[in-house]
């Protein structure tokens, strides 16, 4: 089994590392001399987009950079970020603005970085757009051009745009907005990994269990033979429709309900929009697939998976408590990375942070981290105080508190 880089450590991303997703580009060489990036300089241009309607219309432009981006861009695909655009950007009442970074050298666009502004008049935060959807945060860019050059002009346009402070959270090691950051981010915050399966390595399901520990595979046919025993045991996979919308209602109650009983907190379940966007994703995002385990006809456990240029992300996922003698939550897993091959996926990326049960799955894993670029002397001043200082204090404060403490107070924050 293929060791697990330590957190923070930084992993190559030459063509071979990134054999494991369906993804190759020139992401070295030398750079370009001053002389030439002046020449290139007065052939691109940047416009910002500040409304849906805007978006939508860079549709078939989008989906072009798409096919020239990494998979775990799904979270920036053009059909996720207009359904959430419709759900987050409809509902905010001016609290939130569009700022989308359009860079075209010659007129062909070579770049996209997708930001929602927030704060009040002087002091404008931006997050990447599909936040607090999205897992990673990525730009979507041709990978053969001077990605560096297009990206300082993205944040040019961006900062005329009034932004004062870019934060981008969940940047993988190997994305090209690691690669497009370059000396510009602040110091790393929160880094973590995330465990993904190389399906390709292995030619079928049987095979993978066979190259991970002996008891997984017989915890599954343990708990299987059991479950069997009290019903009627299905799988299937729903893709789209009222149908999918029904059953992630059904894994979104049984989520909160395990937060709440942990003491836990998701800002993915603390308002009504969030919930909402994730339903419009079941029902109607082309990446978007459920998968369902049914006891006797009755929802035992099910999963919401995004799947994207050969990568299949396990996004969400939720079972139903009474029945935990059975491990529901493993046999879906189990099913789900069957299905997720069946449908062509190469790689099943089980998203970050770390953990013992991604690990019984997974045999590798990249780094993931948030970054923060300052543009104005605000911007600093604001990551330093806030970002850098009472955010994370209050993050401690909150995962140090008794459990039972915390129990009492997760439901007031989820609005339970």
């Amino acid at each position: 089994m293929a060791k697990f880089p330590d957190i923070g450590q930084s992993v190559a991303v030459s063509g071979k590392s990134l054999g494991h997703y369906p993804f190759t580009s020139a992401m070295s060489g030398t750079r370009a001399d001053k002389g030439k990036q002046r020449a290139m300089m007065a052939h691109i241009t940047v416009d910002v987009v500040s409304d849906v309607a805007g978006l939508r219309q860079l549709g078939r432009e989008w989906h072009e950079l798409e096919r020239l981006s990494p998979p775990s861009a799904v979270f920036q695909s053009h059909s996720l970020l207009a359904l959430w655009a419709d759900a987050f950007m409809q509902s905010a009442g001016g609290s939130r603005t569009l700022s989308i970074a359009a860079v075209r050298e010659k007129g062909t666009l070579k770049l996209l970085l997708p930001v929602v502004l927030t704060g009040k008049t002087g002091m404008q935060v931006g997050h990447i757009a599909g936040t607090p959807i999205a897992q990673y945060s990525e730009i979507l860019a041709d990978p053969s051009g001077p990605i560096e050059l297009y990206f300082q002009t993205a944040l040019d346009g961006l900062r005329r745009a009034g932004a004062d402070l870019l934060m981008f959270e969940g940047v993988r090691a190997d994305s090209l907005l690691q690669r497009a950051l370059g000396g510009r981010s602040d110091r790393p915050m929160n880094a973590r990994l995330a465990p993904f399966a190389n399906l390709s390595a292995t030619p079928d399901h049987a095979a993978l269990l066979r190259s991970r520990s002996k008891n997984l595979s017989k915890g599954l046919r343990n708990r299987r033979n059991q479950i069997d025993k009290i019903g009627d045991v299905r799988f299937e996979v729903i893709k789209g429709g009222p149908e999918a919308r029904e059953a992630i209602s059904t894994a979104i109650g049984l989520k909160r309900e395990w937060l709440v009983e942990h003491g836990n907190v998701s800002r993915a379940f603390m308002d009504g929009t969030t919930t909402e966007c994730l339903l419009d994703l079941a029902e109607n995002c082309p990446e978007a697939v459920v998968l369902r385990m049914t006891l006797d006809g009755e929802q035992a456990a099910i999963r919401l998976g995004l799947e994207h240029r050969g990568a299949f992300f396990a996004y969400l996922s939720a079972y139903d408590t009474r029945l935990a003698q059975y491990s529901p939550g493993k046999l879906l897993m189990d099913f789900s990375f069957q299905a997720a091959r069946e449908r062509g996926a190469q790689v099943f990326d089980m998203l970050a942070p770390d953990g013992e049960h991604k690990r019984d799955w997974c045999s590798e894993a990249v780094p993931v981290a948030d970054h923060a670029v300052p543009l104005t002397v605000k911007g600093r001043a604001y990551l330093t105080i806030i970002e850098q200082g009472l955010r994370p204090t209050l993050s401690w404060t909150w995962h140090h508190l008794p459990p039972r403490v915390r129990g009492v107070l997760a439901p007031l924050f989820l609005k339970v």
